[in-house]
């Protein structure tokens, strides 16, 4: 790469994966894993997520050194043209956001809303 980046020793590597192969690649080689659904899967994203910590823990990597981020998906709202149900409110986003904190989520992504309000 030339010119090299000015991020020593390099810029932060993020891979976004669902999978056994995908997640197994991600602990090993990135600085955050991101993974993306509708709200209403937590808990297949608590699976995931224990995979990754039981990856982690096989390759002798520190679960905690592995940034997770997750990106918000509402597909009735991207069809619809419609709002994100995390945009109604304060309390909306708080009560979305929480369950995904609580399992160690260390950053959320969302989607620009489709409307103006």
């Amino acid at each position: 790469m030339s010119p090299r980046p000015v991020q020593k020793p390099r810029p932060p590597i993020t891979i976004a994966a669902h999978g056994p192969r995908m997640l197994k690649i991600a602990v090993r080689l990135s600085d955050t894993w991101t993974t993306i659904g509708p709200a209403e899967r937590l808990e297949e994203i608590r699976s995931r997520n224990r995979l990754v910590d039981k990856y982690c823990r096989e390759i002798g990597r520190d679960p905690r050194t592995l940034r997770r981020s997750y990106w918000f998906m509402n597909s009735d709202a991207e069809k619809e043209k419609g709002l994100f149900a995390y945009y109604e409110s304060e309390d909306a986003f708080r009560e979305m956001v929480r369950p995904y904190i609580d399992m160690g989520v260390t950053e959320v992504l969302l989607s620009y809303p489709y409307r103006d309000e």
